[in-house]
């Protein structure tokens, strides 16, 4: 039920702040690459299974799960 990967488009997304509702991109909190995040709370994203991924962020869309930065 998961979309194919696209990496490219991913990364674009990941370093786009002006679509964000916070004016912020995922590096900004994760790291370049997804490995530093600023505050030892923050997951490391890079690494992780895909599918991991796209079910939390499916998560913080439908409300299930939440976070003051992600959940917007």
């Amino acid at each position: 039920g998961l979309p194919a990967g696209r990496a490219e488009a991913g990364a674009r997304i990941a370093a786009d702040k002006e679509r964000s509702p916070t004016k912020q991109s995922c590096i900004d909190c994760h790291g370049p690459a997804g490995n530093a995040p600023i505050d030892a709370a923050y997951p490391r994203l890079g690494g992780q299974y895909a599918d991991y991924l796209a079910h939390s962020l499916q998560a913080y869309r439908a409300g299930d799960r939440q976070h003051a930065l992600m959940s917007s």
